[in-house]
């Protein structure tokens, strides 16, 4: 029994991977803007997944969506955060998820939202909204179409989407382009809020670039997934070149599980249940 204990213990002491806020602030030194729960994958599939918070507005998933919405529209309330990158420090951390979350929260909540796929190597707005993605982001970005021909129409009021369009070979050089950067302030200036989903900044540099056009940049991290060590050194790569970020997400946390019992509490209270 004392060996089963102590390996439990060792087991936890090791564990190297973001699991609660406490982390989030003491070691990466982000504000931290909140959780997103675990949502099992339905019958729908992943874009069902992606679009709960607009299916389901009185969800504990919605719930927490507007938590984080409110605490990044506090972060600056002099300056309004207008374009806002979402990045992760690696693949399959949920950044795309949360992306889609926050953008049908603010459009729910008044504002004129534009939704941008900038991660040209592995697209999936054009999916999740159920769009051709032969033209988008890309095509812009080289003078081909305007930006008013190419955003598209959601089902969510107040929610455009601009799909990445055709896969470049040299994203990375196409961001760092002049034009992009005027196509980003083209968009600041028809939008309330125009949301960036970025490549993770471990993996490619893109992030690095949208991070020094944006206002803000949020990142996410994977309860116990994202290791705390590939976290830092992704916050360092932003702040090296002065990207200003704006808080962390805690993504695809599991509050059946009794380690997170606190947050089950707080977000489970049932304030929108019958």
């Amino acid at each position: 029994v004392l060996g089963g204990i102590a390996m439990a213990f060792g087991a936890e002491f090791l564990d190297r991977t973001v699991r609660s806020q406490e982390p989030i602030e003491e070691k990466l030194k982000l504000a931290f803007l909140g959780i997103y729960p675990r949502i099992e994958e339905s019958k729908e599939g992943l874009v069902a997944r992606d679009l709960e918070v607009f299916a389901q507005p009185k969800s504990v998933a919605a719930e927490c969506l507007r938590t984080i919405r409110t605490n990044i529209l506090f972060m600056m309330p002099e300056k309004p955060l207008k374009t806002i990158v979402v990045t992760s420090a690696g693949p399959q951390e949920g950044k795309t998820t949360a992306a889609t979350a926050l953008a049908i929260t603010m459009a729910t909540s008044g504002n004129q939202v534009l939704l941008v796929d900038a991660d040209m190597r592995r697209p999936r707005m054009h999916r999740i909204f159920g769009h051709q993605n032969n033209a988008g982001l890309s095509s812009l970005t080289l003078g081909e179409g305007a930006l008013p021909d190419l955003i598209r129409s959601t089902p969510v009021p107040n929610l455009k989407v601009l799909t990445s369009g055709p896969v470049p070979p040299n994203p990375s050089e196409l961001l760092h382009a002049k034009a992009f950067k005027r196509l980003v302030d083209e968009m600041a200036e028809r939008f309330d809020r125009v949301i960036i989903d970025s490549p993770p900044v471990g993996v490619v540099a893109d992030a690095l670039v949208l991070g020094t056009y944006a206002h803000g940049t949020v990142f996410v991290l994977r309860a116990g997934a994202t290791s705390i060590d590939m976290a830092r050194h992704a916050v360092r790569q932003l702040r090296d070149v002065n990207a200003h970020l704006v808080g962390a997400i805690l993504n695809d946390l599991n509050l059946a599980d009794h380690r997170y019992d606190s947050y089950a509490y707080y977000y489970k209270y049932g304030y929108y249940e019958d």
